[in-house]
């Protein structure tokens, strides 16, 4: 499964905390649904703040 999802950064107006968690959400719902309908799928996230963003998707499909 490839989740490509996020809002873009624009220009200056985000502050990365924000965009942060903005995205964070969103991934998060997308792995919670992967990992409900699709338990042993592998999943492959595309988003800004990517090495922030994988650890907090691992945490909720309750892989770590």
């Amino acid at each position: 499964m490839l989740i490509v999802a996020g809002v873009p950064q624009q220009a200056r107006v985000w502050i990365a905390r924000i965009l942060f968690n903005i995205n964070a959400g969103i991934v998060r719902h997308l792995v919670g649904q992967v990992a409900v309908c699709a338990p042993q799928a592998l999943i492959g996230i595309v988003t800004n703040s990517v090495n922030t963003l994988g650890c907090h998707s691992r945490r909720h499909a309750g892989a770590g």
